[in-house]
């Protein structure tokens, strides 16, 4: 049975070491060094993985994966880096757009997918070079899930000092894929230089603990909206139909209306559909929640006409198999073309009326040539008597007879669409010639 669909990752922006005159950046795998914004507390950023493009990728092909289209990024010489990124010359260049500050298009630096077993919370660190100057300023850096959610923040460095800015990535799932990107700014260009991984343990947000007295966990409300003043409860800041008190009780995301991602907003499954909005599938029949809403079955019942195996409109396709083919459970003929659903099989060959026509059901007229699929049967000879009645065609075909002429055309100009012999004129050509 269904149950959780793929969601997007939570990427959020965390903090950014600027202009460092230390040791923090430029001794990055040194963990004698305190290190102000490393995920795991080793003092060490990159323990998971990191990327120096063209140097080493450690993780690579084990945590991560890059689209080896992103040739720019290797390929790695093989060389354990240490320390020191600014004595290698091993950056990517930011190009110009138009814009700047991230207004304008962003190039894609790096795309990592994440591989079995890598770690569901991480914190991204990607370091930048040389943006000293005003050409050179502000440059926007973003992280971004490919079909998910993106943040980007703009700095602006002021001397020639490696920069880094960390972002945070919650609930990464295998085969998910991420993207770096940047904007340069108008008239200048930025550098990346590296990137580095660190696993992070989010904090626990089911603690009830509540220090403002608004009946929702402190730590809940920190890591959604960044403080505890933004939201007291009342608010429904996604505006989804769920109060964000009603979100924290329902352990739904505040910031994304439809926590599940099942096509039913947060606040319409909590306040009028009574499912689980954690959950495609509330009952766990193997039917959507949305398919069944939509489809007038009811989505916290498995048995009778609301099961996966019920077939509410008599037409031998049970609820699951419509689910799949996209046709409506309580209509025998979802097109009505006149054809029922259980026949129309979409295989674009025809059988017998009975027992495939090929058609799609849910197209009324497959072959595009102006006749309903329910009246073309080539098995019944072409009447020309009740010729759109009985045009004698091939549903699955736009000229039956392979005369040149699209069935429903033979049909208006009242020549017989099976026979090659019997062809409509063609229309004639008008010359207009100027002496």
């Amino acid at each position: 049975a269904l149950s959780m669909t793929a969601q997007s990752a939570d990427i959020r922006y965390t903090g950014t070491i600027l202009d460092d005159t230390g040791s923090e950046i430029s001794d990055w795998k040194t963990s004698g060094t305190s290190k102000t914004l490393d995920g795991d507390g080793d003092n060490q950023y990159g323990t998971l993985a990191h990327l120096f493009y063209r140097i080493e990728f450690k993780g690579q092909n084990t945590i991560y994966a890059f689209n080896g289209s992103d040739n720019q990024v290797g390929p790695f010489l093989g060389y354990a880096t240490v320390d020191h990124p600014d004595e290698i010359s091993a950056d990517i260049q930011v190009r110009t757009t138009t814009s700047g500050g991230g207004a304008g298009p962003d190039e894609v630096m790096f795309t990592f997918t994440a591989l079995a077993g890598s770690p569901a919370n991480v914190r991204i660190g990607i370091a930048t070079d040389g943006l000293n100057g005003a050409q050179y300023t502000p440059a926007t850096i973003g992280v971004r899930q490919v079909g998910g959610t993106s943040i980007e923040h703009t700095l602006t460095s002021v001397n020639n000092t490696i920069d880094m800015v960390f972002f945070d990535l919650i609930g990464i799932a295998t085969s998910d894929q991420f993207q770096i990107f940047a904007d340069a700014g108008t008239g200048g260009f930025a550098t990346h230089q590296f990137v580095t991984w660190d696993v992070i343990t989010p904090p626990d947000l089911t603690d009830p603990a509540d220090s403002d007295g608004d009946f929702m966990g402190d730590n809940w409300e920190n890591f959604y909206f960044g403080n505890l003043p933004s939201s007291d409860g009342k608010g429904d800041t996604d505006s989804d139909g769920a109060t964000d008190l009603q979100e924290w009780t329902a352990v739904t995301v505040p910031t994304i209306g439809d926590t599940d991602g099942d096509g039913l907003t947060d606040g319409a499954e909590i306040n009028t559909h009574n499912t689980n909005p954690l959950s495609n599938d509330s009952d766990f029949d193997g039917l959507r929640d949305k398919f069944e809403i939509d489809h007038n079955l009811n989505p916290n019942d498995v048995n009778g006409v609301n099961g996966a195996a019920g077939d509410p409109d008599g037409d031998t396709l049970d609820n699951l198999a419509e689910q799949a083919v996209g046709t409506n459970p309580q209509e025998r003929d979802t097109d009505s073309d006149g054809y029922d659903d259980n026949v129309e099989d979409n295989s674009n060959s025809w059988t017998s009326a009975t027992s495939g026509t090929g058609t799609d059901p849910l197209d009324p007229d497959s072959d595009n040539d102006g006749l309903e699929d329910g009246v073309e049967n080539p098995d019944l000879t072409y009447d020309p008597g009740n010729p759109t009645g009985q045009p004698g065609t091939d549903p699955n075909n736009f000229d039956t007879d392979l005369d040149g002429a699209g069935d429903g055309i033979e049909i208006n100009k009242g020549t017989d669409p099976t026979s090659n012999a019997s062809t409509p004129p063609l229309s004639p050509t008008l010359w207009s010639v100027d002496i």
